[in-house]
């Protein structure tokens, strides 16, 4: 048997912080966004016009009721999403995405490409991986909102 001894693995160039972190980032996200039923509910609200709870249901199949409401408070109370009434009816409610909901669109984004290249046997009828740019032409910009050179503005911003 051939021991070999392991130290800590260091990060890769790229990965290290210049500012001490507290947490991962991506834990800290996962926080509400990896609970169930959340990125479908958040992707839902985000693509489609007008989503009432009743759409919700009927496109996620398996989602009861009940975890639909919870989940829904919980993407509200995290200012994801708000409810909105249409013309002051109590009865018709539906469902929009907050200047916060809309910067996770381009998380629900990368999702989507990363589901249709390497999962579209299940994606698709035809099981041929695609690109967001195939599928969605012309949109990539307006699903992606910038984020590179959000990131990038971020950067100089800090760098000041």
């Amino acid at each position: 048997m051939i021991v070999v001894e392991m130290s800590a693995p260091e990060p890769r160039e790229f990965a290290i912080p210049n500012v001490p972190l507290a947490s991962c980032p991506i834990r800290a996200s996962l926080g509400i966004l990896g609970r169930k039923w959340i990125l479908p509910i958040l992707r839902d609200v985000a693509f489609y016009r007008n989503v009432r709870f009743s759409d919700l249901l009927r496109k996620n199949d398996g989602l009861t009721p009940r975890i639909l409401t919870f989940r829904l408070h919980e993407l509200q109370n995290e200012g994801f999403i708000k409810r909105m009434l249409r013309n002051g009816n109590k009865r018709d409610i539906f469902y929009e995405l907050t200047a916060k909901g809309k910067d996770a669109i381009p998380i629900l984004t990368a999702f989507t490409s990363f589901g249709m290249h390497y999962h579209a046997d299940i994606v698709f009828n035809d099981g041929t991986p695609r690109k967001l740019s195939q599928v969605l032409p012309g949109s990539q910009r307006k699903l992606l909102r910038g984020l590179a050179e959000y990131a990038f503005d971020l950067d100089r911003k800090h760098s000041k």
